[in-house]
This record gives C-alpha cells, sequence and structure tokens, in this order.
C-alpha cells in the first residue's frame, strides 16, 4: 500500500498527520499532495508540523487551495523557504494577502514584490494592508506597475514615508501624477521636487493638477526645468501666486518668456517687473510678446535698463501707448534715443516732446537720428531750449523742411543765428526771411554771419526793415554783390543813405547809380554825404535826373572835381545854370567853358546869372558862339567889364555890332575902338547902328581908317556932331573929301574950313 492509498482510505487525515512522527516525509512520499490538503481538516497543523512548508507549496497543484484552506496563513509564510514561490503559485494572491494578518511580512520574505504586485487582483488592499509602504515600493523592482494597479495612487503617496523614493523608482512619473487625486501633497511630500519634474514627461499635467504651484516652484532647485518641461508655461504662471519667485528661481528667465503666450501675464503678475528685465537674456523677446508694452514700462523702476538691455528699441517705442510716460521714467535719454533705429516715431508717438528735449544730454544725435527734424520742431512747445541745447544748429537748420517754422517758434532768433556755423544756408531754406530779421535782436550779426548778404537781400520782403535793423549799413552794402537789388528792393532809398557811413561805396558798388538817384528822396543828402560827387556823376547815365532831384545844384557843382564831365553828361545845361545859384563858380570850375555855352539853351540866362561875365568871356575859347547865341547882346556888352576882351575875342565883330540894341554903348565901353573898327566886316553898319558917332570918331585912333573901311563915309559926316574934330582926326583928309558923297555937306558941317583946306592935299 502506499502513501496516497494510506490517506485516502483514512477517515480522519488530520489525525493522520497529528500521529505520524515525520509529516515531511508523508508528504513527500504523497503523490498528490494537494489530495492531502483537501482531506485535511486543519492545513495549518499539515503546515505546522512539516520541516518544509515550501515542498508543500511546490508539490501541491492548488496552492490556492493550501493558501485558502490554512487558518493562519501568516504562519504558511513564516515556514516556506520561498514566499516568491507560493505567490506565484497562487491563483488569487489577493486571497492570500487578505488572509493575512501581517502582510508586511509577506513583503518581506518574498524576493520579487513585483510579482506579488503583478499578481494580486487589488493592489490598493496590498497597500492600505501594509505597514511600511515604503518597504514595498523599496522591495519592487517595477514601482510603475504598482502604481498602475493600484486605484488609489493617492493612498499610496500618503502611506509613504519616502515619497522621493516612490517617485525614483517609478518608470512613469508622468502616470503616478495622473493617477494621484492630490498632486498637491506629492509634491510636498517628497524632498526633491526636481526629481519629481525631471522623471515626468507632462510637467504641464503636474502643474494643472496641483492645487498650490506656488509651493511647487519653491520646493525645486531647478525652476528653469520647471519651465523648460512645461507645455503651457503660461498655466504655471497662472497658476502661481507669487510669479516673481518663479522668476527669481529659473536660471532662463529668457525661456520663460519665450514659452509663455501671454507674456503681458507674466508682467502683470510679477511684483518686481525689474528682475524680470534684468534676469532675461532677449529683453526684445520679452517687449515683442507683451499685448501692454506701457505696463511692462509703467511697473518697472528702471526704464533705463529695460532700454539698455532691448535689441530693438524702437519695437518698444513703437508698442507702448504712452511713449512720454517711457521717456519720463529712463534715466538716460540718449541712450534711448541712440538705441532707437526711428527717432522719428518716438517725436510722433510722445505727448511731450520738450521733455524728451530737456531730458536727452545730446540733443544734436536726437536732431540727426530722426528723419522729419520739422515734426520735432512743430511738437515742441520750446523750440528755443532745442535750439540751445542743440551743439550742431546748422545741423537742425539742414534737416528740418519748413526753418521758417523753426524761426517763428523760438524766441531768441539772435541765438539761432549766433550758434549756426552756416547764416546762408538758415537764410536760403527759410520761407520768409523778413520774419527772420525781423525777430532778431542783432541784425548786423545776421549780415555779418552770412556768407551771402546778396541772397539774403533778394529773399527779404522789407529790405527797408534790414536796413533800419542793422547797426552798419556800411557792411551790409560792402558785403552785398548786388548792391543794385537792395537798393531796388528798399522803399526808403534815403535811410539807406543815411545810415551808411561810405556813401561812396554804396556809389561804386552799384551798377545803375541813376536808380539810385530816381529812389531817393533826398539826392543832395547823397551828393553831401558822398566823398567823391565827381564818380557819382561819372556812373549815373542821367545826370539831368541827378541835377532836377537835387535841391543844392550848387553843392554839386562845387563838390565835383569836373564839372565839364558833369556839363558834358547833362541833356539840359540850361536846367543846371537855372538851378545854381552861383553861376560864376559853375563857369569857374568849368575847363571847357565854350561847351557849357553850346549845350545851353538860354546862354542869356547864362550870362544874367553870371556875377563876372568877363570870366566868361575870356574862358570860352568862341566868344563869337557866344554872343551868337545869346538873345541879347547889349546885356552882354552891358555886363561885361571888358568889352574890348569882348571884340578882341570875338570871330565876328560886325555879329556883335549887329546883335546889340546899343552899339554906342559898345563904343563907349570898349578901350579900343580902333580895333572894334578893324575887326568890323562893315563898319558901315557901326556908323548906323551908333547914337553917337563923334564919340566913335573921337575914340578911334586911326580915324582914316575908319573913313577908309565905311562905304558910306557921307553918312559917317551926316552923323557926327563933331566934322572937324573928323577932319582933324584924320590922317588923309583928301581921303574923306574923296569918299564923300556930299563934300558940300562935308564943308559946311566943318566949324574950321580952314583946318579942312590945311590938311587936304
Amino acid at each position: 500500500m502506499n502513501v496516497s492509498e494510506l490517506i485516502l482510505l483514512t477517515e480522519n487525515v488530520s489525525e493522520l498527520i497529528l500521529l505520524t512522527e515525520n509529516v515531511s516525509e508523508l508528504i513527500l512520499l504523497k503523490e498528490n499532495i494537494s489530495e492531502l490538503i483537501a482531506l485535511t481538516n486543519n492545513v495549518s497543523e499539515l503546515i505546522a508540523l512539516t520541516d518544509n512548508v515550501s515542498e508543500i507549496t511546490l508539490l501541491t497543484d492548488n496552492v490556492s487551495k493550501l493558501i485558502a484552506l490554512t487558518e493562519n496563513v501568516c504562519e504558511l509564510i513564516a515556514l516556506i523557504e520561498n514566499v516568491c514561490e507560493l505567490i506565484a503559485l497562487t491563483e488569487n494572491v489577493c486571497e492570500l494577502i487578505a488572509l493575512i494578518e501581517n502582510v508586511c511580512e509577506l513583503i518581506a520574505l518574498t524576493e520579487n514584490v513585483c510579482e506579488l504586485i503583478a499578481l494580486t487582483e487589488n493592489v490598493c488592499e496590498l497597500i492600505a494592508l501594509i505597514e511600511n509602504v515604503c518597504e514595498l515600493i523599496a522591495l519592487t523592482d517595477n514601482v510603475s506597475k504598482l502604481i498602475a494597479l493600484t486605484d488609489n495612487v493617492s493612498e499610496i503617496i500618503s502611506l509613504t514615508e519616502n515619497v522621493c523614493e516612490l517617485i525614483a523608482l517609478t518608470d512613469n512619473v508622468s502616470k503616478l501624477i495622473a493617477l494621484t487625486d492630490n498632486v498637491s501633497e506629492i509634491t510636498l511630500l517628497t524632498e526633491n521636487v526636481c526629481e519629481l519634474i525631471s522623471l515626468t514627461d507632462n510637467v504641464s499635467k503636474l502643474i494643472a493638477l496641483t492645487d498650490n504651484v506656488s509651493k511647487l516652484i519653491p520646493l525645486t532647485d531647478n525652476v528653469s526645468k520647471l519651465i523648460a518641461l512645461t507645455e503651457n508655461v503660461c498655466e504655471l504662471i497662472a497658476l502661481t501666486d507669487n510669479v516673481s519667485k518663479l522668476i527669481a528661481l529659473t536660471e532662463n528667465v529668457s525661456k520663460l518668456i519665450a514659452l509663455t503666450d501671454n507674456v503681458s501675464k507674466l508682467i502683470a503678475l510679477t511684483e518686481n517687473v525689474c528682475e524680470l528685465i534684468a534676469l532675461t537674456d532677449n529683453v526684445s523677446k520679452l517687449i515683442a510678446l507683451t499685448d501692454n508694452v506701457s505696463k511692462l514700462i509703467a511697473l518697472t523702476e528702471n526704464v533705463s535698463k529695460l532700454i539698455a538691455l532691448t535689441d530693438n528699441v524702437s519695437k518698444l517705442i513703437a508698442l507702448t501707448d504712452n511713449v512720454s510716460k517711457l521717456i519720463a521714467f529712463t534715466e538716460n535719454v540718449c541712450e534711448l534715443i541712440a538705441l532707437t533705429d526711428n527717432v522719428s516715431k518716438l517725436i510722433a508717438l510722445t505727448e511731450n516732446v520738450c521733455e524728451l528735449i530737456a531730458l536727452t544730454d545730446n540733443v544734436s544725435k536726437l536732431i540727426a537720428l530722426t528723419e522729419n527734424v520739422s515734426k520735432l520742431i512743430a511738437l515742441t512747445d520750446n523750440v528755443s531750449k532745442l535750439i540751445a541745447l542743440t551743439e550742431n544748429v546748422c545741423e537742425l537748420i539742414a534737416l528740418t523742411d519748413n526753418v521758417s517754422k523753426l524761426i517763428a517758434l523760438t524766441d531768441n532768433v539772435s541765438k539761432l543765428i549766433a550758434l549756426t556755423e552756416n547764416v546762408c544756408e538758415l537764410i536760403a531754406l527759410t520761407d520768409n526771411v523778413s520774419k527772420l530779421i525781423a525777430l532778431t535782436d542783432n541784425v548786423s550779426k545776421l549780415i555779418a554771419l552770412t556768407d551771402n548778404v546778396s541772397k539774403l537781400i533778394a529773399l527779404t520782403d522789407n529790405v527797408s526793415k534790414l536796413i533800419a535793423l542793422t547797426d552798419n549799413v556800411s557792411k551790409l552794402i560792402a558785403l552785398t554783390d548786388n548792391v543794385c537789388e537792395l537798393i531796388a528792393l528798399t522803399e526808403n532809398v534815403c535811410e539807406l543813405i543815411a545810415l551808411t557811413e561810405n556813401v561812396c561805396e554804396l556809389i561804386a558798388l552799384t551798377e545803375n547809380v541813376c536808380e539810385l538817384i530816381a529812389l531817393t528822396d533826398n539826392v543832395s543828402k547823397l551828393i553831401a554825404l558822398t566823398d567823391n560827387v565827381s564818380k557819382l556823376i561819372a556812373l549815373t547815365e542821367n545826370v539831368c535826373e541827378l541835377i532836377a532831384l537835387t535841391e543844392n545844384v550848387c553843392e554839386l557843382i562845387a563838390l565835383t572835381d569836373n564839372v565839364s564831365k558833369l556839363i558834358a553828361l547833362t541833356d539840359n545845361v540850361s536846367k543846371l545854370i537855372a538851378l545854381t545859384d552861383n553861376v560864376s563858380k559853375l563857369i569857374a570850375l568849368t575847363e571847357n567853358v565854350s561847351k557849357l555855352i553850346a549845350l545851353t539853351e538860354n546862354v542869356c540866362e547864362l550870362i544874367a546869372l553870371t556875377e563876372n561875365v568877363c570870366e566868361l568871356i575870356a574862358l570860352t575859347d568862341n566868344v563869337s558862339k557866344l554872343i551868337a547865341l545869346t538873345d541879347n547882346v547889349s546885356k552882354l556888352i552891358a555886363l561885361t567889364d571888358n568889352v574890348s576882351k569882348l571884340i578882341a575875342l570875338t570871330d565876328n565883330v560886325c555879329e556883335l555890332i549887329a546883335l546889340t540894341d546899343n552899339v554906342s554903348k559898345l563904343i563907349a565901353l570898349t578901350d579900343n575902338v580902333s580895333k572894334l573898327i578893324a575887326l568890323t566886316d562893315n563898319v558901315c553898319e557901326l556908323i548906323a547902328l551908333t547914337d553917337n558917332v563923334s564919340k566913335l570918331i573921337a575914340l578911334t585912333e586911326n580915324v582914316s581908317k575908319l573913313i577908309a573901311l565905311t562905304d558910306n563915309v557921307s553918312k559917317l559926316i551926316v552923323l557926327t556932331d563933331n566934322v572937324s574934330k573928323l577932319i582933324a582926326l584924320t590922317e588923309n583928309v583928301c581921303e574923306l573929301i574923296a569918299l564923300a558923297d556930299n563934300v558940300s555937306k562935308l564943308i559946311a558941317l566943318t566949324e574950321n574950313v580952314c583946318e579942312l583946306i590945311a590938311l587936304t592935299e
């Protein structure tokens, strides 16, 4: 009989087991241990009595039944050498766990806790029954499976003393996070949150599932990694109470900025925007990604740093609603200007350009960098300050489209002029030069500083004002290329003349002296003020007008070196004569009195107006013409002190005799009647025209010549009061008798016929 048969035949297998000394041998000899177990009432005793419980386990087909039938499964486990095999052979590990009082021992005794976990249907119960979950975790090769199989991962976490180890041992931390109800607890219980973050595939979910992200951030050593691993940085920012700490703890703030969709929220939630700016490598991106740059500017304490750290200041300016605030908050406006590509936009967007100008150390750079300087000028309330602060006013002038507005808006145009190196350009670029002149305190400086005074004159509407406002009109004249234009454009040429120290230069520099003369109200002053009247006369085309317009022609004559030229150049010498108070001086100063006589229409007036007709006669080359041109030769004769000279200088004494009303006076006034007789072609006319032939005879040295030259000696005899004297004075009485038509009358008229007889041959 074999042991198996023995067992089958016994009614009380339990008693059989109890009575046997070596239950182990009983088990070994039994072919079907499972049947042995099944037939015994007290499997526990069977286990307790056997030396090798492990063998029972190995030999039975149904370990599960073994476990189920034993009262003290703990003893079964305690007695077995290979708990792992027990676990492996049991179909219902859960029952094994459920029946055991000390699951911890089960875990402690098994070499492969993983299999224990894998075989149990309710891992949660396993966890719930264990006192030291940490050991469970520590002993399992696949913590991930432990996590995956449990319904309540949160309980695992709450029961474990070392969550870090739990995290460290799991292959899929993400699943751990996903399966736990309270991720916050994981975060709080783990000593190394960094590892938690680094081991999870989905940091975003970690963030999303935690109640207090703010706490998550300070617990991790490497916030940067937290940021880098999360898909939705925005959510990270949104869920944290202290964004500032998030920023402070991250090594790469730039990445934080780059990964968030809403940088504006990042800025809005941080307490210290300055730190945000300071910690980011790419401030430009920070600016580019924020919807409200204005808020960024408003929240930062050091806007200068914001400007200094950004690559594209232009974008910063373009994106802010309040550029004025940007300017006001920055310590170094110069840097702001220097770093922006489009200074024009900076100017256009600011409400208070004045403040922009006032805050910058280098206004010149501001001007140089702006495309539309005109707008800069137009937008500032104090253009004067703009001018005063710029080093290169020339550039300011050159770059503006509307220099006129620049001039109009400045309080101190004089300073504008003084500060510019090229005043010419200032003048050339302004539409209203007149306003430039009117607004400057020192027009003289304006004139002195410009290279092209002519352009200044040409561009001004009111040249008179230019002249009136300058201290040195002479310099104005000297510096202009076209004095004619200066004269033509001025309303009051008199003032121009009066204000210039050197009228001569004015005259010398003008091409059209006539216009100068024509435009002045007081030609006399022009003449009086010039050192060289001769040049004035020489340069004028119409000397007549010069003469006509002067009040004191005498002064004109007196001041000219060459009166002859004055006479020669005038069309109306008569007017010259008529207008002068001292014709004698006119005559005395002229080199060619003959020309004076020849050019005058009314020689009589010339004669009448001269105090010394003798000089007139003496100075003329052609006295005959003088006589011929005068209407009243008698007056000429009457006015001359030396009629003899008049007679001597005339080519045609006959004409002299013929033209005089009183030949007798001519005879009476001449020292040498003989010469008068000798020079006349028609002595008869001389005799006929004289009232007192006797005087003619008496005054002549050679009566014979008188007789010889007369065609009508009879008339001579008849007209003389004293024929006796005629006879007495004649050298050749015979000729007298011979020439007389009526000798009887000769005899009758002579008082002393005896003498007549005596004298005749």
